[in-house]
């Protein structure tokens, strides 16, 4: 395997003239050969961008699998000695059509092929979801991966990918919002630490549509950093040096690696059939808006022993101010490294300061969620988070993907439950929990409005892109609570979604946050419509729960 290699991704103006979309294809492949790429992204729908006014008349427009399209890009790949993904319409049996990535080498055999699994917009009025399974396939440039666009909105496509062993993934885009540039492209990358390559279009949509493509191809490391970026509106190619066995480092520090420290056996309802969950295909509920507030605080220094009164304090200014919900974060009463020296005094220390966040509770109506140290069954202790509120405690969750740092003390839970709260369904999720997309997928699969983190940021992309991206792919609400001292200089985020249609169709895909400052105590209340989390439709025909398909998953469940 090459230990470094120059990769491309093109972005083009596709227009409606097959023959002369052909003909720029291959003079870019050879421009981009030239300029010493061995790897070179096409965007997607090369051949004929549509959309069409139905099947037949994609049928006509569209290539076959081994036709001319396939011919000039293998010729093209001979002559250059170079890699080649390119993404066209396809025709199966009339009228049936695929969007589909072809992978050729530098011989100009066809190594791989995927068609697009979850077709966003129109594009399900005149195609079909892909039938093919997600691929990697071993090169001399690295474990080439295959996914498309929108496959890239929903979690479980890149990190099957990513289990397969993918280190560049590559992905054409057809797309018209900034949410693939700035969120989803770079997060996945982050979340699956491999590289991704994505090529998109500029000019407009169609002669009857306003909208544009968005440009921003981009190729993006393994830790979400963005190396090369296209411009918004131009026709171009960026080009990046590409380390392939960067992609096989999955540690984040201090002993935690993101593909040995997942809990497949716990994964089981990514892959059981998606017409049995809460939120398949449900209708968005009537506007009901919570005030969901970030309380920034914990203790300061060992043996700080105010911190629970300041916290009390700034829970009753945010009930003040309106909110109903009010989130704390990971182990705020302790500094970092306490509870892991003196397990049973925090557990002691939790018990007293439940009791009181109990009665505060009671004082403002609020529900509170609090990570406190819990003591299980047979002397266990468990890194929870508890739901408290005025009639009790109205839930726990016992943290599934424990730090290493922790597993000294903590043992982990065994699921991922939602609570029914006078208030909505709300899912709980604590600090490392956020970087493994199962746990926030299987919460919004079983009806979470909303879910509530405790958290302290340790890695760059995590408050600028993953955990957005958590409530993005799950059109969900995240309230999302730092600690002021967390490793990454980054404030707490509520995370809200908007309600479908809006009339900036990509902030249905990209949506709107409160950021609090990092570093200080501090708090803030963002009012959000829960009935509008229901509906995961998030385009006409799209929806990231009913268009996922589960059938090509196994792997994320398998122990």
């Amino acid at each position: 395997m090459s230990p470094t290699y120059r990769a491309a991704c093109a972005q083009l103006e596709i227009g409606k003239d097959v023959a002369a979309n052909l003909a720029k294809c291959l003079a870019t492949v050879d421009t981009a050969a030239k300029a010493g790429a061995r790897l070179i992204v096409l965007p997607e729908l090369c051949n004929h961008p549509g959309p069409f006014d139905d099947r037949e008349a994609a049928w006509r427009v569209a290539d076959d699998e081994d036709g001319p399209w396939a011919e000039e890009m293998a010729a093209r790949a001979r002559k250059n000695g170079v890699y080649i993904a390119y993404n066209i319409l396809v025709r199966r049996a009339r009228p049936s059509t695929l969007i589909m990535t072809c992978m050729v080498d530098p011989s100009g055999a066809r190594i791989a092929r995927y068609a697009k699994q979850v077709l966003f917009a129109t594009q399900a009025d005149w195609s079909q979801p892909g039938p093919l399974p997600l691929p990697v396939v071993a090169t001399p440039l690295g474990k080439l991966g295959l996914y498309i666009c929108m496959d890239g909105l929903i979690p479980e496509p890149t990190r099957v990918l990513q289990l397969l062993g993918g280190q560049v993934l590559i992905n054409p885009l057809n797309s018209a919002g900034p949410d693939e540039a700035d969120l989803h492209v770079p997060a996945r990358a982050a979340e699956v630490r491999a590289w991704v390559l994505s090529a998109n279009k500029v000019g407009r949509m169609s002669a009857s549509h306003a909208a544009v493509f968005a440009g921003g191809s981009a190729i993006v490391a393994p830790d979400g950093t963005t190396v090369a970026r296209a411009s918004d509106d131009k026709e171009e190619i960026v080009y990046a040096e590409i380390a392939p066995a960067r992609a096989d480092d999955k540690s984040i520090g201090d002993g935690d690696d993101m593909v040995r420290d997942r809990r497949p056996a716990l994964y089981g309802p990514l892959v059981a059939p998606k017409d049995g969950f809460p939120a398949y295909k449900r209708d968005a509920a009537p506007e009901r808006m919570i005030g969901f507030a970030a309380v920034q605080v914990n203790a300061r220094s060992r043996g700080d022993e105010t911190a629970l009164q300041r916290a009390t304090a700034l829970i009753e200014q945010q009930a003040q101010a309106g909110a109903n919900i009010v989130v704390l974060p990971e182990l705020f009463l302790w500094a970092p490294g306490a509870v892991a020296a003196d397990p049973s005094s925090a557990e002691r220390l939790s018990r007293a300061a439940k009791d009181s966040l109990l009665k505060v509770c009671g004082r403002t109506s609020v529900l509170i969620a609090a990570n406190l140290v819990e003591a299980g069954e047979a002397g266990l202790l468990h890194n929870t988070v508890f739901l408290l509120g005025p009639d009790g405690e109205a839930g726990r969750y016992r943290q599934v993907h424990v730090r290493s740092a922790d597993r000294g003390w903590a043992s982990a839970g065994d699921g991922f439950p939602v609570f029914d709260t006078a208030h909505g369904r709300f899912g709980l999720m604590l600090g490392y929990d956020g970087l493994f997309p199962e746990a926030a997928r299987i919460m919004a699969l079983n009806g979470a409005a909303a879910i509530l983190y405790p958290c302290s940021w340790r890695l760059a992309a995590e408050p600028d892109l993953i955990v957005i991206e958590r409530a993005a792919e799950n059109h969900m609400a995240v309230v999302a609570a730092n600690r002021t001292d967390s490793i990454i200089a980054a404030g707490s985020r509520i995370i809200s979604g908007a309600r479908y249609p809006t009339p900036q169709h990509w902030k249905m895909r990209f949506p709107e946050s409160t950021t609090l400052r990092h570093g200080v105590e501090d708090a803030r209340t963002m009012s959000i419509d829960v009935g509008a989390m229901a509906q995961k439709l998030i385009a006409y025909k799209t929806d990231l729960i009913a268009d996922r398909m589960p059938e090509h998953y196994a792997l994320l469940a398998a122990c």
